[in-house]
């Protein structure tokens, strides 16, 4: 037996699995990418209803008010949130399908994604995988925005010093920048001490240390 730590609602906005849902779990389907091993445990609900849903998005019966209760990397469920990036379109999204600075939604539960938080948008903009770093509470939004991020400010230019490489968090395609590439400050990066750069050469966006970067003028 296993009980939900997150909701899904479906395009009409009905609740369709609720928080602390509890159902059977009935199989299991692993994929690999690297050294990572991505795991799915598929939950059967009362009335045949039928989710894949990850490790961290359930809780054994017994355990479900300590997990409750440790909350979501420091948020809790049902909280308000707000985008502090100035822009989001990931690569897989469906057209039309952006997070904007200032965005507001509602924490949901723990993401899919090790180390990130389920968010729901509102006005129709739907449920986000998204790191911690990259939200905030809504009351300290004001607050939140005024902040330097590592010495620059959204809307900085910045270059890259020296040839930068890494992969995306889904899969293993491996990706570089440029030396000398140009890109924009949106936000905070995705882990403590990064600064979150839009490069503006094919639309990616990196979490990457000061260090690594100069003021584009």
């Amino acid at each position: 037996r296993a009980v939900t730590l997150i909701s899904r609602e479906s395009q009409s906005q009905s609740l369709m699995m609720e928080l602390g849902q509890e159902g059977n779990i009935v199989g299991a389907v692993e994929r690999r990418h690297g050294g990572e091993v991505d795991l799915r445990l598929l939950v059967q609900f009362p009335k045949g209803v039928n989710w894949w849903l990850a490790p961290s998005q359930l809780s054994q019966p017994a355990q479900f008010g300590a997990a409750r209760a440790a909350g979501i990397y420091g948020f809790s469920w049902g909280a308000r949130v707000r985008s502090l990036v100035t822009l989001l379109k990931p690569q897989m999204a469906q057209q039309h399908q952006e997070l904007w600075l200032g965005d507001e939604g509602t924490v949901i539960g723990p993401s899919v994604v090790k180390g990130k938080i389920a968010v729901r948008f509102d006005n129709c903009i739907g449920e986000w995988s998204i790191w911690p770093s990259l939200i905030c509470k809504t009351e300290v939004y004001t607050e939140a925005m005024q902040e330097k991020i590592h010495g620059f400010t959204r809307g900085d230019g910045v270059r890259s010093l020296g040839q930068i490489f890494g992969a995306r968090s889904f899969d293993e395609t491996r990706l570089a920048i440029a030396e000398k590439e140009e890109g924009t400050v949106i936000g905070p990066g995705h882990s403590n001490g990064k600064v979150l750069v839009h490069f503006d050469a094919d639309e990616r966006i990196w979490s990457l240390s000061p260090k690594q970067l100069e003021p584009a003028s």
